[in-house]
């Protein structure tokens, strides 16, 4: 395997270091090679994103679900990635909600 040496910035580094603690990457290699593979399997996500216009009939479906958010009907829960969820969703961690408010 070759070596490429990149130049990146303190936040950057701080970035990656946490990147890698959080998703479980052994080094900073290895979370490098599997940014390139999903790139190369997938070279549209790092396009530039298209805006789309949602029908009037789904911004009102978004904003019906945003409402009952709002009055308490529905809840929302956050989870900081699949192991997190994971535990939430079998027991072993209390489900933690979240607010969440962005009508359209």
């Amino acid at each position: 395997m070759r070596t490429i040496n990149i130049s990146v910035t303190e936040e950057q580094r701080n970035f990656v270091d946490q990147m890698v603690d959080k998703l479980g990457f052994a080094n900073r290699s290895e979370f490098f090679r599997t940014i390139v593979r999903m790139i190369k399997a997938n070279p549209k996500v790092i396009e530039e994103p298209k805006v789309m216009q949602l029908s009037p009939k789904a911004i009102k479906r978004y904003n019906k679900i945003i409402e009952n958010i709002e009055s308490g009907k529905e809840s929302v829960y956050e989870a900081h990635d699949v192991k997190d969820l994971l535990d939430q969703l079998y027991g072993r961690k209390s489900p933690v909600q979240s607010k969440v408010s962005k009508k359209l």
